[in-house]
């Protein structure tokens, strides 16, 4: 039997692997997560108090997700990166916004 250097039966097996190793999926790019709902245990509170804001995710793939929490006044109490977090009302009344942006990767 005649063979060429590099392509007997090992080789081939090899090959073989490393195809049934890919998906189809391989190269899609992940989707977004999309929140599904934010909440505040308190919407009304006084100077200094603390909140607790928990934000809803829907991930096609369930990868790890990352939170990203921003505030118009006041402050959030660590740790950030997570669903539900606390945020300390501002010294100062008014109104604030918090917004949370959530990424998976």
């Amino acid at each position: 039997m005649n063979r060429r250097p590099g392509f007997g039966a090992a080789g081939a097996l090899c090959l073989w692997l490393a195809a049934a190793a890919c998906s189809p999926n391989l190269f899609e790019t992940a989707k977004a997560p999309e929140i599904t709902g934010l909440t505040l245990d308190h919407y009304q509170v006084d100077p200094g108090d603390t909140v607790t804001a928990t934000v809803s995710v829907k991930d096609a793939k369930d990868q790890n997700l990352h939170y990203d929490w921003t505030a118009t006044g006041g402050q959030f109490l660590p740790p950030l990166d997570a669903a539900r977090v606390l945020w300390k009302a501002a010294a100062a009344g008014g109104t604030y916004r918090l917004t949370v942006t959530v990424s998976n990767g």
